[in-house]
């Protein structure tokens, strides 16, 4: 009983660093994912799109696939503003005057 005890515990053990590991993994491919995000599109980069969709008929035979227009848009520079705390000794803190 002992020993089979002992081998629940270590695979209980396993299965908690599993866990871990698992939940490092996703924080990390976040992290790493919402950094690219923030670079956003480069201003005069143009991107196209066209979609289709394919019918079948009431005896499932196929129908020509149809196309949408294709649609095309310019990503424009929009203005930014980055504003940095002051440093220092005279920097003002919470409540300062």
């Amino acid at each position: 009983m002992g020993k089979r005890f002992l081998k629940i515990k270590q695979e209980a053990g396993k299965m908690k660093r599993k866990i871990i590991l698992g939940f490092a993994a996703i924080a990390m491919t976040f992290f790493i994912v919402s950094k690219a995000a923030a670079l956003g599109t480069p201003a005069g980069t143009v991107i196209s799109n066209q979609a289709y969709v394919d019918y079948k008929d009431a005896n499932n035979n196929a129908m020509t696939r149809v196309f949408s227009n294709i649609v095309t848009t310019t990503v424009k520079q929009v203005a930014a503003l980055s504003i940095n705390p002051a440093s220092g000794a005279n920097s003002g803190g919470l409540g300062a005057v």
